[in-house]
């Protein structure tokens, strides 16, 4: 679609010139004298509202999509094509946009915390821990993970050196890890 821009080209009494977009047609406040303006149409492709709102929501649904085909790097840049398309619009105070963002970061951020968890998931893998045997008790309970013992609120130790992995809980055929803020269960062998 076609839509017309005016631009208020400003020439001021020392010669200095500057060009300010105007969507609305308003003309800027002058209370110079010295100022005098002269109005151009600028007959040039760009967006109008509606078409960077259906952007958004096209952006949206193909995030979605991404994030449940499992794309999670690519859902995440279509969320943040997204919010982009949205910052061109000037004005911030349409419900239909704030819908939109609303639901492009509440995505995005879907997006990040499951590939935080992946990454999480995957260095916990290499790791290679391995839960040996439990003790159950009902005040103390302890975990054999590879050769030491560790009891509730203890680090895993590999190689003389304190791993980010910390023992939230001991069940009886299992102990639960947080590894970077990711709860992680580690099944007795």
């Amino acid at each position: 679609m076609r839509s017309v821009l005016i631009c208020a080209v400003v020439l001021s009494a020392v010669g200095s010139l500057w060009a300010e977009e105007d969507e609305y047609n308003v003309p800027p406040d002058i209370s110079d004298p010295f100022v005098f303006v002269r109005w151009q149409i600028i007959d040039d492709e760009f967006p109008t509202r509606e078409e960077l709102l259906a952007s958004a929501a096209r952006a949206g649904a193909k995030a979605r999509k991404l994030l449940e085909g499992g794309d999670l790097l690519r859902a995440r840049d279509a969320c943040k094509n997204g919010l982009d398309e949205l910052a061109k619009l000037k004005i911030t105070a349409l419900p239909e946009l704030n819908e939109r963002r609303a639901e492009l970061l509440k995505l995005h951020a879907v997006a990040e915390r499951l590939l935080r968890r992946r990454e999480a998931e995957d260095a916990f893998r290499a790791l290679n821990l391995r839960l040996s045997g439990i003790v159950s008790g009902e005040r103390i309970s302890q975990a054999l993970i590879n050769g030491a013992t560790l009891a509730r609120g203890d680090f895993v130790v590999m190689g003389g050196q304190r791993t980010e992995a910390q023992i939230e809980d001991i069940r009886k055929d299992e102990v639960v890890l947080r590894f970077r803020g990711v709860l992680m269960p580690l099944k007795l062998q």
